[in-house]
């Protein structure tokens, strides 16, 4: 669609973007490795973490929380800077991801990880 140009127009998009980034050292882990993890903080500004990691499964075509995780918290992240963390191993095997809960109400402002696989031996 076109608008018409008009002086002093001026068109903004007010969507907040992500602020954490999550993601795993690997996709695939056999049953008895941990799973190594970081958070980076990817806005401009220093945040402060304050928010459980929730480790997800995926089991009949839904995502479930099994764990939550309180690596990181309370760490005051600088641009660009990331908190490393370890999930310890599990026998549970199948598809799993890491999410960083948004605001209450608004899971689509979640924060998830890249998924990976926990493996059989």
């Amino acid at each position: 669609w076109d608008l018409p140009d008009k002086p002093g127009r001026l068109l903004t998009a007010m969507r907040k973007g992500a602020t954490w980034q999550a993601m795993t050292d690997r996709d695939v882990y056999l049953s008895n490795e941990p799973v190594d993890f970081e958070i980076m903080n990817i806005t401009r500004t220093a945040k402060k973490f304050d928010t459980p990691l929730q480790i997800q499964i995926f089991r009949r075509g839904e995502w479930k929380t099994v764990s939550e995780l309180s690596d990181c918290i309370g760490d005051n992240l600088a641009p660009g800077r990331a908190c490393k963390g370890k999930w310890p191993t599990t026998d549970a095997y199948g598809k799993y991801r890491l999410v960083i809960p948004g605001p209450k109400g608004f899971s689509h402002l979640d924060t998830r990880s890249n998924e990976f696989y926990k493996k059989k031996l």
